[in-house]
């Protein structure tokens, strides 16, 4: 009797132990859906896409525990990336296929890297010209209603000195489809 009642005292502190656990999650997730629905209506109604793509990416910044993130724009005429929206820093103009971001752009391929100077096609001049430590990089293409990549996405340095989640990856992978429309909209627009 005396074992029976230890037993059921032990799966109980278990239980208790995964409720805890289960209720920090969806706390979590509560928080990323509540941006999410956030930047999908600052998305649908705002019109005016230069005070636009600056308030998605701070949201984006907040949401995922970074430092910085960049919206990065595809020309295919000269071949290279430039920033729409670079936190903390210039306009950035990469050719394709040079460095994380054109890297993306090139091979449409997510990249969640842990620690970018590892990377041999890491350029750390930048880095060291802006006085910054680029560790962690979640970065990921975007593309338009067809499925043509027309930017980059990339959130660089996880605050807690982590790399990026498989959570973050699938919330950044939403974002990105709807930053994608957004910035279609926005290109059309400017045409």
């Amino acid at each position: 009797e005396l074992k029976n009642k230890l037993v059921r005292i032990i799966y109980e502190c278990k239980m208790e132990e995964e409720n805890k656990r289960l209720l920090v999650q969806q706390k979590e997730l509560n928080k990323q859906l509540t941006a999410v629905l956030s930047v999908s209506s600052d998305l649908g109604s705002e019109l005016e896409f230069d005070s636009l793509f600056p308030l998605i990416i701070s949201k984006i910044t907040e949401i995922m525990a970074a430092e910085r993130t960049s919206l990065y724009i595809l020309d295919r005429n000269k071949k290279e990336l430039w920033t729409r929206v670079a936190e903390g820093v210039d306009k950035i103009r990469l050719p394709l296929g040079k460095g994380i971001s054109g890297r993306v752009a090139e091979s449409g391929e997510m990249l969640n890297i842990v620690d970018a100077w590892k990377l041999p096609y890491f350029n750390k001049e930048f880095d060291k010209k802006n006085n910054f430590r680029t560790r962690s990089v979640l970065c990921l293409p975007i593309k338009n209603h067809g499925g043509e990549g027309v930017g980059v996405l990339q959130v660089i340095n996880k605050k807690d000195n982590t790399r990026f989640n498989e959570k973050d990856e699938v919330f950044c992978k939403g974002l990105a489809s709807q930053v994608g429309i957004a910035l279609e909209n926005a290109l059309l627009h400017d045409e």
